[in-house]
Formats: C-alpha cells, sequence, structure tokens
C-alpha cells in the first residue's frame, strides 16, 4: 500500500510501520528493523519507499533413527547464530515442530535432552545436539533430524564350571 503524509514540515523523518512488527517478530527494511529515514525539502513531495522483506519459517521432524518413529513433546530452540535462543516450541504427537515469522538469517535448531530422559539427544547429520539452516525472505526452511539413540550393554556373570548365575558381582 501507498501512504501519504501531507503537509509535512522541510525536516528529516523517520517512517515506522508498528503494524507490521512487533519486539519479537521484526520487520526489516533495508536492514533496519520497522523504519526508513528520509528528508522533506520545503515544495516537494519525497519518495520514501519501503521494501518489506517477509519473515520465514522453519520446520521439521524430529524422529528416532532406528525405528523412524516420530519423537512427540521434544523441546526444541531456534537460536541465532550467536546462540541466543530466538524462539522455543515442543514437537508434537507427529514429531514435527514450526516457528513462524523468522526473519532471514542463519539459524540453530537445537534438542536440548529428550523429555524423561537422563541422556544427550544425539543427531545423526552432525553428532551432536543441534541442526545448522537459512531461513530465506518470505520462504520455509525444512530441517528434519534423527535422533540417534545410545545404545546398551547388558549380560550375565556366571560360574564357567556350574553354569549358575554369581549374584551382587561388581562389573566396571
Amino acid at each position: 500500500g501507498e501512504y501519504l503524509f501531507p503537509d509535512v514540515a522541510a525536516g528529516t523523518y523517520t517512517a515506522k510501520f508498528p503494524d507490521l512488527s512487533d519486539e519479537t517478530n521484526p520487520l526489516y527494511i533495508d536492514g533496519s528493523v520497522h523504519e526508513k529515514p528520509g528528508t522533506v525539502v520545503s515544495g516537494e513531495t519525497t519518495d520514501v519507499d519501503a521494501p518489506y522483506n517477509p519473515p520465514g519459517a522453519w520446520n521439521g521432524t524430529l524422529t528416532n533413527k532406528n525405528t523412524s518413529d516420530p519423537i512427540p513433546d521434544e523441546t526444541v530452540e531456534l537460536c541465532y547464530s550467536n546462540g541466543t535462543v530466538y524462539a522455543t516450541t515442543i514437537t508434537d504427537a507427529n514429531g514435527e515442530y514450526y516457528f513462524e515469522n523468522v526473519p532471514a538469517g542463519e539459524y540453530t535448531v537445537k534438542f536440548p535432552s529428550l523429555a524423561g530422559v537422563d541422556d544427550i539427544l544425539t543427531l545423526s547429520s552432525t553428532s551432536n545436539e543441534e541442526v545448522t539452516g537459512t531461513v530465506t525472505v518470505g520462504e520455509t526452511t525444512d530441517v528434519d533430524a534423527e535422533y540417534d539413540p545410545p545404545g546398551a550393554w547388558n549380560g550375565t556373570l556366571t560360574n564357567k564350571v556350574t553354569g549358575e548365575p554369581i549374584p551382587n558381582a561388581t562389573v566396571e
């Protein structure tokens, strides 16, 4: 939409577009957050066009690498490239997560840990707890992740002669 402010005195002003953004989801116009400066000259109309960069989105699915089952109720953090958390969500029953109104840029998605498990999440794609990607203006970045669950080691200590289990033995 076009806009016009008639009868403006000569001087330097800043046009702001508060309806299109807030502190959580800023609107970027030529690199500035929801504003565009301009100078009005006496007797002239100053054109201050504001190319709006619509935000993008980030979505994906978190699954178990071994079973391909979705992992529900997992905390997901979308972080700026400097590590600061931009937003947090929880995977749904299908292991899906979605972040909307994400400004264009480099981001990292982190899965801090599995709910109810004293184990750190390991992703097959990076062998740590995060996946990195780029959000493009007006586009949705789709990044799926697989949880590579830890294995286990078990056995029975037995008497070689009798075959009977040896109870209360320490195993290191």
